[in-house]
């Protein structure tokens, strides 16, 4: 049972990090278009 535990914290760590890196990646473009359209303005 206690493995078990371990391993799904282990597991939804993971996630939020690949979710926080995706976020992040995204978030950035979206940063980067806006700045881009503004320039144009």
């Amino acid at each position: 049972m206690q493995t078990l535990k371990k391993i799904s914290l282990i597991f939804i760590a993971c996630k939020r990090v690949t979710y926080y890196y995706f976020f992040e990646e995204f978030f950035l473009l979206r940063l980067s278009k806006e700045n881009f359209s503004l320039e144009e303005l």
